[in-house]
Protein backbone atom coordinates (compact mmCIF):
# COMPACT_ATOMS: atom_id res chain seq x y z
CA UNK A 1 0.00 0.00 0.00
CA UNK A 2 1.33 3.05 -1.00
CA UNK A 3 0.79 6.07 1.94
CA UNK A 4 -0.77 9.73 0.93
CA UNK A 5 -1.02 11.61 4.12
CA UNK A 6 0.46 10.33 7.58
CA UNK A 7 -1.13 12.09 10.71
CA UNK A 8 -3.81 13.73 8.78
CA UNK A 9 -6.77 15.72 11.27
CA UNK A 10 -10.02 14.96 9.91
CA UNK A 11 -13.03 16.04 11.84
CA UNK A 12 -15.29 13.19 12.92
CA UNK A 13 -18.70 14.07 14.22
CA UNK A 14 -20.16 16.88 16.75
CA UNK A 15 -16.56 18.67 17.42
CA UNK A 16 -14.50 15.73 17.71
CA UNK A 17 -11.09 14.71 15.17
CA UNK A 18 -8.82 12.04 15.19
CA UNK A 19 -5.11 12.05 13.23
CA UNK A 20 -5.20 8.83 10.63
CA UNK A 21 -2.95 7.56 8.11
CA UNK A 22 -4.21 7.46 4.59
CA UNK A 23 -2.96 4.58 2.27
CA UNK A 24 -3.83 3.43 -1.15
CA UNK A 25 -4.19 0.12 -2.59
CA UNK A 26 -2.75 -0.87 -5.89
CA UNK A 27 -6.61 -1.37 -6.69
CA UNK A 28 -7.27 1.96 -6.10
CA UNK A 29 -9.33 1.90 -3.14
CA UNK A 30 -8.25 3.58 -0.04
CA UNK A 31 -7.87 2.82 3.79
CA UNK A 32 -7.69 5.05 6.63
CA UNK A 33 -6.22 3.72 10.00
CA UNK A 34 -6.74 5.74 13.00
CA UNK A 35 -3.22 7.34 14.74
CA UNK A 36 -4.58 8.82 17.42
CA UNK A 37 -7.55 8.57 20.19
CA UNK A 38 -11.03 10.51 19.38
CA UNK A 39 -10.32 14.19 20.60
CA UNK A 40 -12.82 17.04 21.27
CA UNK A 41 -10.98 19.62 19.44
CA UNK A 42 -12.28 22.47 21.19
CA UNK A 43 -11.09 21.32 24.50
CA UNK A 44 -7.33 21.70 22.56
CA UNK A 45 -7.93 25.39 22.94
CA UNK A 46 -10.03 26.34 26.06
CA UNK A 47 -7.59 27.63 29.02
CA UNK A 48 -8.38 26.27 32.59
CA UNK A 49 -10.28 29.32 33.18
CA UNK A 50 -12.62 28.93 30.58
CA UNK A 51 -11.38 31.15 27.84
CA UNK A 52 -10.47 29.97 24.76
CA UNK A 53 -7.38 30.65 22.98
CA UNK A 54 -5.80 29.60 19.76
CA UNK A 55 -5.38 25.93 18.67
CA UNK A 56 -2.05 24.76 19.57
CA UNK A 57 0.32 23.51 16.69
CA UNK A 58 -0.93 20.30 15.67
CA UNK A 59 1.98 18.26 16.25
CA UNK A 60 1.24 19.05 19.89
CA UNK A 61 -2.26 17.97 19.59
CA UNK A 62 -1.00 14.95 17.87
CA UNK A 63 1.75 13.68 21.02
CA UNK A 64 -1.07 14.31 23.38
CA UNK A 65 -3.74 11.67 21.91
CA UNK A 66 -1.47 9.61 19.85
CA UNK A 67 -2.27 5.62 20.41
Amino acid sequence: MKLIAENQLVGTHGGFAVFRNLYEKPDGSRVSVKTSREFETQRERTLPDGRLTQYPPQAKIFAKHKL
